[in-house]
Parts: structure tokens; sequence; C-alpha cells
């Protein structure tokens, strides 16, 4: 390419120069120019070469064509948590992003106001050991819900048993998605190559 916009840089004089490069997508390509100055300001410029990263690594997928084993709690309300075909009421959508069925609460549309406890969908345990990089977890959300705290929604994760650590809660005005959204958050900070790593996602109380 004609210009090389980002650099890396290391003041210290050695004879063995090693960069460490951050923030890297997978599966993809980068292109590199080398410049080293010396102590009386010599300077030499390599010629621009390239390397790709490798492509990522999927530690758990749940296709929603078939029933993913997910653990649902029952609760009290007539719709709880559920794997199927939403119905395309109030707002909600008519199938999946992809196929017919998703995982979600009250598939009819419309969630209790009495939900006197937290109730929670959540995968199997996910095994991370062995496991370098940074580490993601996306999923697409369609969701309508009154403002927190008087209703709460969360998404959270926990690794070998340990407590639930939040990643995302409703805000505190009311959402009403028209359309899949994707969400994206990045787990290399609270996942250091655990055995068993859990995600789940949250509704109420209400």
């Amino acid at each position: 390419p004609d210009r090389l916009d980002n650099s890396c840089y290391s003041k210290e004089f050695v004879t063995r120069h090693e960069l460490l490069l951050t923030g890297l997508k997978p599966h993809t390509t980068y292109y590199y120019r080398a410049r080293s100055r010396d102590l009386v300001n010599f300077q030499s410029e390599s010629k621009a070469g390239s390397f790709t990263t490798k492509k990522r690594k999927d530690l758990y997928q749940a296709n929603m064509d078939t029933n993913p084993g997910w653990t649902f709690d029952l609760g009290g309300h007539y719709f709880p948590w559920a794997w199927g075909k939403p119905w395309g009421r109030y707002g909600d959508p008519t199938s999946g992003l992809k196929g017919q069925n998703v995982i979600g609460y009250a598939l009819n549309g419309i969630y209790s106001s009495f939900i006197v406890k937290t109730e929670c969908a959540t995968t199997p345990a996910i095994d991370c050991s062995g496991t370098t990089g940074r580490r993601y977890v996306s999923f697409y959300r369609w969701l309508g819900v009154k403002a927190s705290p008087g209703d709460q929604a969360s998404v959270q994760v926990s690794c070998d048993g340990k407590p639930w650590q939040t990643l995302w809660t409703n805000p505190d005005k009311d959402l009403l998605d028209t359309a899949w959204v994707k969400m994206t958050f990045d787990l290399t900070a609270r996942i250091r190559g655990e055995k068993t790593v859990q995600l789940r996602w949250t509704m109420g109380p209400t």
C-alpha cells in the first residue's frame, strides 16, 4: 500500500528488536515497514512486508435451528425462558436472525410486570482452558424492556463457579429494539483459561 498509517516503536538501543502489536483483527492481512536508528543517528529502513493473522477459533456456538440445551429457570410466568419461534407480537420479531428459532423470554411478546426474582437462561459449560489471545462473546439481541431499576435485564459471565459478573444491564430508560442488534463483549480480562465458563441472560425482577 502507498500509506502505512499506524506505528509502534521502542526507544531502546538494542541489537535485537521485538515489538508487540495489539488490537489486531483475526484473519486479516497487515502491511508493515521496519525502521531503525543507531546511536549516531544513522537510519535504515526495510522493504514493505506483510503478514496475515490467524482465523478466529470459536470455542462455542449456539445454532438455534436445534435446541442448544441451555438451562432455563421456569419461574412463575406463563411464558418464561424458552427456545422456539417468537410470535411477532408487540414489536417482537417473527423469527430469528437466520432461522425460525430463538432463545427468549416471553416469546408471546409481553412479559409479566410481577416477576419477583431473577430468572435466567444459562449456557452449558464452555472449556476455555489452554486458550490464548483475546476472548470475545457476540450475539444478536431484539429486546423490549422497561427502564431500570424498575425492570431489570442483564448479561453475565461466571468462571469455574465463581460469582457472576455483569457484562451488560438495561439502561434507565425504556428499551425497544426494532431490529436485530449485534452485541460484542471483550472477556479477555475476565477469562484466564478456566475450564468451566458459563454465560447467562437474565430477566427480572420487574
